[in-house]
């Protein structure tokens, strides 16, 4: 696993984790935080899923906070609108994140899933052709905006990932198993 910043027009960093032949990019902006997936050829996908394994300790902890705060709606705001957002997005043992970009009925979708050695991330993208929505073929973006995002007050919760990725050692990770 490697990671790698890249300096971008709002004064922070765009993080690529790059594992086997997946990229997983996580970009602030001025009102968002962008999560992407795609495959290191840029071939053509509907679905991919990435693997962050315990043995990856640093970016292990960063996720397994984020997931572990989703699941337990562990943040401020109203609490009325929390759990009802709780309700929505969390299912037994998943995290299920729509993304802020596309229209509910077609949107792209991250869903985060732990078990004893690693926290997958899944990305979905759902066909919005017929509903005017054309996405890019080779990556699946999920957008949090931090007003108006369906998912409400838990957005700090990515804000708070994204500064934590920020701060990691920029190293190469290697894997023991």
């Amino acid at each position: 696993m490697k990671i790698e910043t890249h300096e971008n027009k709002y004064d922070s960093y765009g993080i690529e984790i790059i594992n086997d032949d997946k990229i997983l990019s996580v970009i602030k902006t001025v009102n968002s935080i962008r999560i992407s997936c795609q495959k290191e050829d840029y071939s053509k996908i509907n679905s991919i899923e990435f693997d962050i394994y315990k043995d990856d300790q640093e970016l292990y902890m960063i996720f397994d906070k984020l997931y572990t705060n989703l699941l337990s709606a562990n943040t401020v705001g109203n609490n009325d609108i929390n759990n009802y957002v709780h309700e929505q997005i969390v299912n037994e043992d998943k995290v299920k994140v729509i993304s802020d970009t596309y229209p509910a009925i077609c949107p792209n979708i991250l869903e985060i899933s732990k078990d004893e050695e690693k926290i997958s991330l899944s990305f979905e993208k759902v066909n919005g052709i017929k509903y005017g929505q054309i996405k890019m073929p080779h990556d699946i973006p999920i957008h949090i905006r931090r007003s108006n995002s369906r998912i409400s007050d838990f957005s700090i919760l990515f804000d708070v990932m994204f500064k934590e990725l920020q701060d990691i050692e920029k190293k190469d990770f290697v894997r023991t198993r």
